[in-house]
């Protein structure tokens, strides 16, 4: 790794480390301060890592850091933002993966039981949360997860048609991801004083998922 990377990667450490302190203390001030920065150190990172930078993956992490900073703001409306954002950055890394999968490879006999797993799962979460979730946001929440569960079917066709270390540190990336936005649900609507509640849960799990997304594409 270059210099720029290193320094990239220990300050996104440091304020990963500082913006989870903030989380689990409730503090807005520093929640709202260190996750403006958290996105583009990765995509630092992973510009000055690789010889060529794929241009879907760094859009994926652009869109994924105005999602960051939509959900900052208060109101359906900034919630309602932040999740096309996040859907854009869904689509950006399918992209992405899709320059890597040797289709004629892939095992749909293993992918497509998988998927229709992922789909099992959000409609269990569309049952739990059934009650919490406003009416005109129920079909978009499903809609969402749908699209975080297809971009990890096309991480797991990568990883299948293509497996080393890296594609399964992405994979295991992107499924971090979908499990923090089932957290990010139930946090905003669910009525609950657990630790999840605050954020804790959602945002370590969002933060290690789009690390271990960028630290695999920085090893392609």
């Amino acid at each position: 790794m270059n210099t720029i990377t290193i320094i990239s990667l220990t300050a996104l450490l440091i304020v990963s480390m500082i913006h989870l302190y903030g989380t689990y203390k409730c503090n807005p001030k520093i929640r709202r301060f260190t996750k403006w920065l958290l996105l583009p150190l990765m995509m630092v990172a992973y510009w000055f890592a690789v010889p060529s930078p794929n241009l879907y993956v760094l859009a994926a992490f652009f869109f994924s850091w105005a999602g960051d900073v939509l959900l900052l703001g208060r109101g359906p409306h900034f919630f309602v933002l932040g999740g096309i954002a996040f859907l854009l950055s869904h689509v950006c890394f399918i992209s992405a993966y899709c320059s890597n999968i040797n289709f004629k490879a892939v095992p749909y006999a293993t992918i497509l039981p998988l998927l229709f797993l992922f789909i099992g799962f959000i409609y269990m979460v569309r049952g739990n949360l059934k009650d919490y979730v406003p009416k005109m946001l129920k079909i978009p929440m499903v809609g969402y997860l749908m699209a975080n569960a297809i971009m990890n079917t096309f991480a797991m066709m990568q990883m299948f048609s293509n497996p080393c270390a890296a594609t399964i540190t992405v994979s295991l990336g992107a499924l971090l991801f979908f499990y923090s936005d089932v957290l990010l649900f139930g946090v905003r609507f669910h009525k609950s004083n657990s630790l999840y509640k605050r954020h804790f849960l959602e945002m370590l799990s969002y933060i290690l998922g789009e690390f271990l997304i960028c630290y695999g594409f920085m090893q392609m």
